[in-house]
């Protein structure tokens, strides 16, 4: 049984992630849809090169390499057999900004609060 991909929307009703997605190029967004495709279908199972484990919190990191980019989408498993994806964005550095996972971490309660 798959799993449900649900896009995080803030309170303006916007979705981060899938306007990120539809702000790449064609190919590269068939790549990213292919590995959330992944997700959706092996859920849990799904192991790296995929996907990566972030915090203690319960963030992980789908990653996704497409020519020589890396582009990485924070999510975190929710009940009912839900991923939430959080934040996305194409990584320029070996180590991943604090920042990125500052913003993930944010989302990621908030999602809960509601």
């Amino acid at each position: 049984m798959d799993w449900h991909i649900v896009f995080y929307r803030d309170d303006r009703g916007k979705e981060p992630v899938n306007d990120f997605i539809h702000a790449q190029s064609s190919s590269a967004q068939i790549r990213i849809v292919h590995v959330i495709e992944l997700l959706q279908r092996y859920g849990l199972t799904l192991r790296p090169p995929h996907v990566r484990k972030i915090t203690k919190s319960g963030l992980w990191e789908l990653r996704v390499h497409h020519s020589s980019d890396y582009y990485r989408i924070f999510y975190f498993a929710y009940t009912g057999r839900k991923f939430v994806l959080l934040h996305a964005f194409l990584k320029k550095t070996a180590k991943t900004p604090v920042r990125e996972k500052e913003i993930a971490l944010k989302r990621m309660d908030e999602y809960k609060l509601r």
